[in-house]
């Protein structure tokens, strides 16, 4: 005789009649949380800020081949981003300026580094420009007097544009993660009982 087994909805269905509440509760603790994280996330930061550099660099005493002048230029972009990575650099950035920020540098191509940074305003975007150039040029300058090489940073102008707001996107997320997590878990359950 052969048996009728149940229907996978009526198991959802059941598990969901049975556990309402603990559904409801996983839901919106999860949904809380994704809120609390979007929110906190954005709260930071409103605007994307970037900085575009190109590093050349020429030996004094001589004039090199092209082929070692680039790659000198690509050890030096090395040394400038290390320099813009450097916690005391950033933290001098964030003393001279008043605002609370971390910069980050990321290598493009050879010679090539884009600087960024998220600021509540676009003053604010403006303000740590400034102060960024200024100690950064200063760090080039004091190392051409130092050395034998002369290092020029062609600066592109500052690109500051408007961050997507996440929290919602968060907080769908936790919701979506809370009501599926103890329905699956729980029809898990009644599955290894049957």
């Amino acid at each position: 005789m052969a048996t009728i087994s149940k229907s996978p909805l009526i198991n959802i269905q059941n598990v969901f009649k049975k556990n309402i509440i603990l559904i409801i509760i996983a839901t919106l603790i999860c949904g809380s949380i994704g809120f609390y994280f979007g929110f906190k996330k954005n709260n930071n930061a409103k605007f994307k800020s970037s900085i575009f550099l190109s590093i050349a660099i020429k030996n004094k005493s001589f004039n090199e081949n092209p082929y070692e002048s680039v790659q000198t230029a690509d050890h030096m972009t090395e040394s400038i981003q290390g320099w813009i990575k450097d916690l005391s650099f950033q933290e001098n950035i964030r003393n001279k300026s008043k605002i609370n920020i971390e910069l980050q540098a990321k290598r493009q191509e050879k010679n090539n580094i884009i600087v960024n940074y998220n600021t509540l305003t676009k003053e604010d975007a403006q303000k740590i420009e400034k102060v960024f150039l200024n100690q950064l040029n200063q760090r080039i300058f004091s190392y051409n007097l130092k050395s034998n090489f002369l290092v020029n940073a062609d600066i592109q102008p500052l690109f500051t544009q408007a961050r997507l707001n996440t929290t919602y996107i968060y907080m769908i997320l936790g919701l979506l993660i809370g009501l599926c997590t103890p329905i699956i878990t729980l029809l898990f359950i009644e599955e290894i009982n049957n």
